[in-house]
């Protein structure tokens, strides 16, 4: 999951800006995520946390980073690290502590600094940094590695991270279901996104009982309509 929700796994910069691309003032820090059609298209785009996290700057700057924000992550493989959310064009809060779990909306993509098109510039910085509107300006490029991740790096860390996670709160009854659903043939790549549903839904084995027989009945009925409707063989020998 990228910050900008919408990102493309095979193109998420859509030509801007990449990590510690040589931009002509400095080795780029972070990454500028874009999506949908190109140009302004992801102007309103929605801009989500990638893992809980706390408010800690809410900077306004009419250029440079616009509308930004500093968020100190606090939790998974990145904890204590600070992420740089920019030339947005709304957020959707202010106050500094404000809290925020992964995947919650926090702002909306926009290209305020006086930008031509819309993107999220999006950076995550090792520590904290001097100060809110530091940029690392004609630094070397090992001297700015040394300072931020490869966002791309991170967002599939937390990626991982969070299914890992998810997978150490399966119940044993989460469990059984599970294996339930593959007893009856359902699709195995969809079987995952069946379980959120069912913890969403604080459904059990149980309740799921009935849903799981019929699923086998139909398939019966199924076979039994296609075998009465398969054609007869031709009888055998001379006519």
């Amino acid at each position: 999951m990228f910050p900008q929700i919408d990102s493309t796994e095979h193109n998420p910069t859509m030509g801007g800006w990449g990590y510690l691309d040589d931009n002509g003032t400095c080795f780029h820090p972070g990454i500028d995520f874009n999506s949908g059609g190109g140009g302004n298209a992801d102007c309103g785009a929605p801009v989500v946390a990638i893992t809980a996290q706390t408010l800690v700057a809410h900077v306004i700057d009419t250029t440079g980073f616009g509308l930004h924000q500093w968020w100190r992550l606090d939790d998974g493989p990145y904890a204590g690290c600070f992420a740089h959310y920019c030339h947005l064009s709304d957020a959707l809060f202010s106050d500094i502590g404000t809290t925020a779990t992964r995947g919650q909306a926090i702002a909306a993509v926009g290209r305020s600094g006086g930008w031509e098109f819309c993107h999220l510039h999006f950076e995550v910085s090792r520590e904290q940094p001097p100060h809110w509107r530091y940029w690392p300006k004609g630094q070397a490029r090992e001297a700015v590695a040394a300072q931020y991740h490869d966002p791309i790096v991170v967002a599939h860390a937390y990626d991982a991270w969070a299914e890992r996670h998810q997978e150490d709160d399966v119940t044993p009854e989460i469990k059984a279901i599970a294996d339930a659903l593959a007893e009856t043939g359902y699709p195995a790549s969809e079987v995952p996104d069946l379980i959120r549903a069912v913890k969403a839904w604080s459904a059990n084995s149980a309740s799921l009982g009935a849903w799981i027989e019929e699923i086998g009945a139909l398939k019966a009925r199924v076979a039994e309509l296609e075998g009465a409707s398969a054609p007869a063989e031709a009888p055998s020998g001379d006519a």
